[in-house]
Formats: structure tokens, sequence, C-alpha cells
């Protein structure tokens, strides 16, 4: 998100991304750039067989994903529902259909807003799918070709 663009009700934007300047070309002036980060290997993976590719192609070869939680460290999110339900206090939400099911880091209705870990976890099937970025906020930039954030009724955010 460019940083002049992205707007944040609750959340501290300084804690969960990072900023990243892109240098000016010939063309275009130097941008800068809110980023947040997951992986998909864990640092122990890329140490032992750096580079090397499983046979099944899947994109998850390890445990899960990686985000970084509210202390600022490296947080599983496991491959498998059972894991994510039994090893996390990720929590099952209402979802979307045909979008997976939703788990959301400790939500619970005392939660305060401000308290969202902006990861969740997408789940079909009992293993996991997919993963989200969710935050109260929007961009004050609208942009030309795509619409990079879902906006949401009072009810649907009720309904999560």
């Amino acid at each position: 998100f460019l940083v002049d663009a992205l707007w944040a009700a609750v959340i501290d934007i300084e804690k969960w991304f990072t900023k990243w300047t892109v240098a000016a070309t010939d063309s275009e002036p130097a941008k800068e750039y809110w980023t947040i980060t997951q992986y998909y290997l864990s640092e122990e993976s890329l140490e032992e067989d750096c580079g090397v590719q499983d046979d099944d192609f899947s994109t998850l070869r390890d445990a899960g994903i990686w985000v970084y939680n509210h202390s600022g460290e490296l947080m599983l999110i496991p491959r498998s529902e059972a894991d994510i339900k039994s090893k996390t206090i990720f929590t099952k939400q209402n979802c979307t259909p045909r979008m997976g099911t939703h788990y959301h880091y400790n939500m619970t209705q005392e939660m305060l807003c401000e308290n969202q870990l902006p990861w969740f976890a997408l789940t079909m099937d009992g293993e996991l799918i997919g993963s989200g970025l969710q935050f109260f906020g929007d961009l004050s930039k609208p942009l030309k070709y795509r619409e990079w954030c879902e906006k949401f009724e009072g009810s649907d955010v009720e309904r999560v």
C-alpha cells in the first residue's frame, strides 16, 4: 500500500507494517509503500534444505505459514484445521460461502479492535488453503485499475 494512501482506523500501522522505498526511475518518482510479511517455510527448513523442492509441488511444504504476532515474534498458523483448533487460539468465525472457513486470532466479543491480529486463516476440507489480511481501514486515494480492499457494511462486520 502506498504510505500516504493507507488509512487504518484502529491498528497501529507502524507496529504491523514496514516501510519500503522504491527508487526513482527515469519515468517515475521514488515511492514509499507499507509492506507486511508472511513466510511459507520455517527458518529451520530454509537452513536445512535451501531451495530443495518437494516432488508434490505443494505450496506449503512445511508445517504451515508464519506471521508476526503482537510481540513481533514469528507465530505458526498450522496447515491442518485440527491443529489450528487444538494448538492455537485462533477461533472459528462466520464466513462468506465458498470462501473457506475463517479463523481469527483470539477473536471474542470482548476483544478490542486495536488488538486484532491482521492475519486470519482460511481452511477448507480440514486443510489450510490460504490466509488473509484484514483490518479496519481504507485507501484514501482511489486506485484506477483495481480495488484492493473489500467494503463491508456494519451487518457484515457483526456477522464475523
